[in-house]
């Protein structure tokens, strides 16, 4: 026994010798294949690349506190559209330059996905009017 590989038996796929998997996964079966994906776990972030916090969007840094907590007094709880219109309206008014799908999400998960945050973004003159209603009220 000793020396001979191992041998495994999954779904009808044999596999000779040791087999690791690394976190969850995933199959997906047709009568003929199964397909088999990688962890569902989000990868870490590279090396040499560091996080961007939707913090350091906001361009008046002494008052950055106090303008991330009226951001999210404003769009805390509300829609996907009325948070990239809310966002896109403190971009116009100058208090943010436009952030990183990634670093809004994180802040604002309200904002759903990147698709929503796209389509709001390339349709600001449909909505010319709401933004500014709400760069009134920042």
């Amino acid at each position: 026994m000793e020396g001979e590989k191992k041998r495994f038996d999954m779904m009808g796929v044999t596999f000779n010798g040791d087999v690791t998997f690394n976190g969850p996964m995933f199959d997906i079966h047709d009568n003929e294949h199964v397909h088999i994906y990688g962890s569902a776990t989000p990868s870490p972030a590279r090396k040499g690349k560091t996080q961007t916090t939707f913090a350091q969007f906001i361009i008046d840094t002494p008052t950055r506190d106090a303008t991330l907590a009226r951001l999210h007094e404003l769009i805390d709880g509300k829609t996907p559209k009325l948070c990239a219109l809310t966002i896109l309206a403190a971009c116009q008014n100058g208090i943010l330059t436009q952030p990183s799908y990634q670093a809004l999400a994180s802040e604002f998960p309200e904002i759903g996905d990147r698709k929503n945050w796209s389509y709001y973004l390339s349709r600001t003159d449909n909505y010319t009017a709401d933004i500014k209603s709400i760069a009134t009220g920042l």
